[in-house]
């Protein structure tokens, strides 16, 4: 639950490898009842050892927050959480 939707903390985290023959090339944060469901894009390079991205987002509405994971040889890993916001934070 975040009680206020204008600062909602997300933190991804994925134990996929981040060598340089396979790595955790960037994460996508979607959020279904937002203006835009595409809200963030993170680009990850296997220099820094593990994928992981924390951040605050602003949510309309409860909704699912979806994380996307993709992998330098182009597979795709997701997972996602309800979130309940009990006041707005998109106007």
């Amino acid at each position: 639950m975040a009680a206020d939707g204008r600062v909602v903390p997300v933190m991804i985290e994925s134990d996929l490898p981040m060598a340089p023959d396979r790595y955790v090339k960037a994460v996508h944060v979607l959020v279904d009842n937002n203006p835009d469901i595409h809200l963030a894009e993170f680009r990850l390079t296997p220099q820094i050892g593990q994928a992981f991205v924390s951040t605050r987002i602003k949510m309309r509405m409860t909704s699912p927050v979806r994380a996307v994971v993709e992998t330098s040889d182009g597979a795709l890993w997701g997972a996602a959480a309800d979130v309940r916001v009990t006041v707005n934070g998109c106007g």
